[in-house]
């Protein structure tokens, strides 16, 4: 679970560009109580899984790839 939750693909834990500038979200705070703990998977169409933690998190798709 934890390498699921540290190699989260969303914008908030993984960055992005905004305006030609790069964007990257401060380190996680590795100590938050259920962030390692999975509540649940949702499928999302035919192309990703949709993880759904403890911590309340669940932005992140994980395609089929």
């Amino acid at each position: 679970m934890k390498r699921l939750r540290d190699g989260c693909p969303c914008a908030g834990c993984n960055g992005e560009i905004i305006l030609l500038k790069s964007y990257r979200p401060p380190d996680p705070d590795l100590e938050v109580p259920g962030r390692y703990e999975l509540k649940g998977i949702e499928q999302v169409g035919g192309y990703a899984l949709k993880f759904v933690w403890a911590d309340g998190h669940d932005t992140g798709l994980y395609t089929w790839e």
